[in-house]
C-alpha cells in the first residue's frame, strides 16, 4: 500500500491528463509556483505543452524533452516523435547513450544556468530510478563542469560505460586530447574480451556509441571519419621507425610485411639477429621502436576487423578515402589484396582504378568492399578464385573463398529458418563460439545477435539452459527467427538483406560444425564443403594434375600406388581394397608450408590440401609409415 504523501500525490499526477476543455490560462490562475510547475513536467510529460504556455521560458519544451531523450529507457511511440523534433539522432541509440551535444548546447544557452538549475533538479521525477542520471551527467560533461580525468577514472575502476560516454563528451582541448580519447576507447574495447559474452556485446556496442560521440564532439559527420584520421594520425606519428637506424653496433628497424603485419629486425654486421641484445632492451630508441611495433600491431587488429565487418554491412566509402587506406601503412596491405565494387565493375583497388586482368574502370561516386555474394551474383566467382590462386594473393580474411548460404525457396514467405533443426549441440561451446561472432545469450531469447545498422535481431532458439551445464539430453536447434529492431515485428526471410541472412547462417554453419552432438556430422550439408573443393580445385588446376575427381564430399585420387579417397569434412583418407591411411600433421613445423587465399587459414583445409596433393603424387611419399600403409594395386 502507497501510505506516503509525495509518492501518492506523484502518481495521481502522472495519471492525471488535461481535457479538451482545459487552457494553460486556467493552470496560470492557479498561482503553483515555477519549480513545482517545472516538476509537473517532469513527473507527467502530458503537461509539458501547458507548463510551457504558462512559463514562458524560451527553450522549456525543448530542455524537458533532451531529458527524457538521454534516459535509459524505452519511450512511448508518442515521445519519440516528440524527440525527433529536436534531434537527428535514432532513438535507440539516444537509448544505448548516443548524446546530442549541439542540442544541449542550444538548451543551455536559452534557458541559463539559473532555469537548467531547476530543470536539472526536477528530472529525477522523470522515473522512480535513477535512470536520469545519465542526462544529468552528460549535461555536465558537455558544460565542462567535470573534467575527463573524472570520467576516465570512473570509467577505468568501475567499467561504468556512462562515465566512458561522458569522457567523450567532454570538450576537446587539441588533436592530442582527442587522440588520447580515442586510444582510451579503444582500449576499454579491448579489455572488454575479458568478460562473458553478454557483457562483451554489451561494452562493444558502449564503444561504438562512445566513438559516435567523440566524432560528434570533434566535428566529424561519421565515427569511421573519426576512425581513420586517428589511424592516419598513429601511423605518422610511427613513420620513422621504419628506417634503419643505428645504435652502438647494431641496426634497428621495424619492417611492414606484404601483408601490413610487423616486426622488428635487428642486424648486426650485415646480419640479421634473433631479437635486440639484452644491454639495450631499456635504451630510449629500442623502447620506442618497441612501442611502435605494438601500435601498429594492435591498428592491423582494429583495420582488419574493421573492414570485414565493412564488407558484411555493405559499407560505401568515398574514392578518396580508400585511395587514402590504399597509402596507410597498415590498411594499404589489406585494401591492395580486397576485391572491390563500384559502379557494378568488381575488382581490386589500384590508384583510383579497379582492376582485374586487362580490364580496369575509372572509380567514381562511392565504393565497397564487395562481398562473396556480390561476385556469385555477377557470376565471376570462379574467376576471382582462379585469380587468386594464379597469383599467389593471400587476403586478409576470407572474401573470394567465404562461405556464403543462398535463401531458399520454400522459406522465402517464412519468418524463421529451420535449415539447422533437430541438430543436437553442446550449449556452453556453442555460446562460446557464437559470441565470437558478437552473439550475447539473453535470459529471454536465448542466443542472439543484433544487427544495429540494418535495425534486425536474430534469435537462435534451442529449448536450453544457456547459463548453466545441464546433466540432461543435449537439446537441438530448433529454429532462427528475425524481427525488427526497432517494433520487434517478425521479419519473412524475403525482407531480410541476402548478405546479413548468408553472414547470419554462415555464424550458425560454423558454431554447428564445431560443437553438435550425435551420429550425423553437420559438416557435410554446409558449404564448408563447397569452399574446400574450390580449393582443391584450383590447386589441382595450378599443379596440372589430372588424376583428381570429386564427388560429393569427397575426393577422388587415382595412383600410381593405389586409388584414394579423401573426405572433404574430417580429411580422412581411404584406400581402395584396403585400410585407411594415417596421416598425422606436425602442425606448428607445417603452418604456413601450404599456400591458402586467406590469412586467418582453417587448419583442416590446409591438411586436406597437403594430403591430396601427397597421394596426387604418390611415387614421390618417401615417409616409410604412410608407405606402410599403402596397399600396392
Amino acid at each position: 500500500f502507497l501510505d506516503d504523501r509525495q509518492t501518492v500525490f506523484g502518481n495521481l499526477i502522472r495519471k492525471c491528463y488535461p481535457l479538451a476543455t482545459d487552457s494553460p490560462s486556467e493552470l496560470k490562475m492557479a498561482g503553483i509556483s515555477e519549480k513545482r510547475l517545472v516538476e509537473v513536467a517532469m513527473i507527467a510529460p502530458q503537461w509539458i505543452d501547458f507548463v510551457n504556455e504558462v512559463l514562458g521560458w524560451d527553450g522549456f519544451k525543448e530542455a524537458c524533452y533532451y531529458f527524457i531523450a538521454h534516459m535509459k529507457q524505452e519511450d512511448p511511440e508518442r515521445k519519440k516523435a516528440e524527440i525527433a523534433h529536436y534531434t537527428n539522432l535514432d532513438p535507440l541509440d539516444l537509448s544505448d547513450g548516443a548524446f546530442d551535444i549541439t542540442w544541449c548546447q542550444t538548451i543551455y544557452k536559452k534557458l541559463g544556468e539559473k532555469r537548467i538549475k531547476i530543470l536539472y533538479d526536477a528530472s529525477k521525477l522523470l522515473c522512480e530510478n535513477s535512470f536520469h542520471v545519465r542526462a544529468r551527467k552528460y549535461m555536465d560533461a558537455c558544460t565542462g563542469k567535470k573534467s575527463k580525468e573524472e570520467y576516465w577514472k570512473e570509467a577505468s575502476e568501475k567499467r561504468n560505460k556512462d562515465a566512458l560516454n561522458s569522457y567523450c563528451i567532454v570538450p576537446i582541448e587539441n588533436e592530442k586530447d582527442l587522440m588520447e580519447r580515442y586510444l582510451y576507447v579503444q582500449q576499454f574495447l579491448k579489455e572488454s574480451k575479458a568478460f562473458g559474452a553478454q557483457r562483451q556485446a554489451s561494452e562493444k556496442r558502449c564503444c561504438e556509441i562512445a566513438l559516435m560521440n567523440l566524432a560528434a564532439n570533434a566535428h566529424f559527420d561519421t565515427a569511421d571519419r573519426l576512425i581513420w584520421k586517428m589511424e592516419n594520425k598513429i601511423s605518422d606519428q610511427y613513420k620513422n621507425v621504419l628506417k634503419l637506424r643505428r645504435i652502438e653496433d647494431i641496426e634497428l628497424y621495424l619492417e611492414v610485411d606484404e601483408n601490413g603485419q610487423n616486426e622488428i629486425c635487428v642486424l648486426k654486421n650485415g646480419k640479421k639477429l634473433k631479437s635486440i641484445p639484452a644491454r639495450l632492451k631499456n635504451h630510449e630508441y629500442v623502447l620506442y621502436v618497441k612501442e611502435a611495433h605494438q601500435m601498429l600491431k594492435q591498428q592491423y587488429q582494429r583495420t582488419r576487423s574493421m573492414l570485414e565487418t565493412a564488407m558484411e554491412e555493405g559499407t560505401p566509402y568515398e574514392c578518396d578515402e580508400i585511395e587514402a587506406m590504399s597509402k596507410h601503412i597498415a590498411a594499404g596491405p589489406l585494401i591492395r589484396n580486397l576485391v572491390m565494387i563500384c559502379n557494378h565493375f568488381i575488382g581490386f583497388y589500384k590508384d583510383g582504378y579497379l582492376v582485374m586482368g586487362d580490364k580496369k574502370e575509372k572509380c567514381t561516386g562511392t565504393i565497397r568492399i564487395a562481398h562473396v555474394l556480390d561476385l556469385y551474383q555477377n557470376k565471376v566467382l570462379k574467376e576471382f578464385q582462379n585469380y587468386l590462386f594464379e597469383n599467389q594473393i593471400v587476403q586478409p580474411f576470407k572474401q573470394v573463398f567465404r562461405e556464403f548460404y543462398l535463401k531458399l525457396d520454400d522459406e522465402q514467405e517464412n519468418t524463421d529458418t529451420k535449415r539447422y533443426t533437430g541438430y543436437q549441440i553442446q550449449v556452453k561451446q556453442a555460446a562460446g563460439a557464437l559470441k565470437k561472432r558478437g552473439w550475447n545469450v539473453s535470459y529471454e531469447e536465448g542466443l542472439e545477435k543484433v544487427y544495429h545498422k540494418q535495425n534486425v535481431i536474430v534469435n537462435l532458439f534451442a529449448d536450453a539452459d544457456w547459463f548453466s551445464p545441464s546433466d540432461i539430453e543435449a537439446p537441438s536447434i530448433d529454429y532462427v527467427s528475425f524481427f525488427d529492431r526497432k517494433t520487434g515485428r517478425s521479419l519473412k526471410i524475403k525482407e531480410i538483406d541476402d548478405i546479413l541472412f548468408s553472414e547470419t547462417m554462415r555464424d550458425i554453419d560454423l558454431a554447428v560444425s564445431l560443437v553438435f552432438i550425435g551420429g550425423v556430422d553437420p559438416i557435410t550439408s554446409v558449404s564448408t564443403i563447397e569452399l574446400r573443393k574450390a580449393i582443391v580445385s584450383c590447386t589441382c588446376q595450378l599443379m596440372k594434375f589430372k588424376n583428381i575427381q570429386m564427388k560429393d564430399h569427397f575426393v577422388h585420387i587415382t595412383g600410381q600406388y593405389n586409388d584414394y579417397s579423401v573426405h572433404l569434412g574430417s580429411g580422412i583418407i581411404h584406400q581402395k581394397a584396403g585400410s585407411t591411411i594415417h596421416m598425422i600433421p606436425v602442425w606448428s613445423g607445417q603452418r604456413g608450408k601450404v599456400y591458402l587465399p586467406f590469412l586467418d587459414e582453417d587448419p583442416m583445409t590446409a591438411q586436406i590440401v597437403t594430403k591430396v596433393v601427397m597421394l596426387a603424387q604418390d611415387t614421390s611419399i618417401k615417409d616409410p609409415a604412410i608407405l606402410s600403409q599403402i596397399r600396392k594395386k
